[in-house]
């Protein structure tokens, strides 16, 4: 399984376009001008957490979608990615559940749910800053 997305880098504070991959082992991720992945071993992850912008500087968050955020944590630090669709979280989030590792990990129904409490949240904002920051979506889909 392959996607691209953001990284977010809470050091740097700024995002960097990753490639995504996960086997049966392992998340790996990378530029594409780089020559080396780096790796995140799936028996290494304690939690998965959907739509957690904690430990993001202010600056960053308020360019942060954070309906399609995922936050992998490992004993020693975490990793912010920001997919590209709430579908490709759903995949991540299944594949990974399919393979049977001990993983504390949002369900499906609690990512829809989140998700479209966000996107409420959202859509009924009268802040014209907020809303300029989240492309509206006019279909939630189930």
């Amino acid at each position: 399984m392959l996607f691209t997305c953001k990284k977010i880098s809470k050091q740097l504070n700024c995002f960097s376009t990753k490639s995504l991959g996960i086997n049966h082992y392992l998340i790996s991720y990378c530029k594409s001008t780089d020559i080396l992945n780096r790796i995140i071993y799936l028996r290494d992850i304690i939690e998965i957490k959907y739509g957690d912008p904690t430990d993001i500087k202010k600056s960053l968050l308020a360019k942060t979608k954070i309906y399609l955020l995922i936050k992998i944590i490992t004993e020693d630090r975490s990793y912010d990615f920001q997919f590209n669709t709430i579908e490709e979280i759903r995949s991540l989030i299944l594949h990974i559940d399919n393979l049977n590792f001990n993983i504390k990990m949002p369900s499906l129904d609690n990512i829809n749910n989140k998700y479209n409490e966000i996107i409420d949240k959202i859509n009924n904002s009268t802040d014209d800053v907020k809303l300029s920051n989240f492309p509206l979506l006019t279909q939630i889909d189930a």
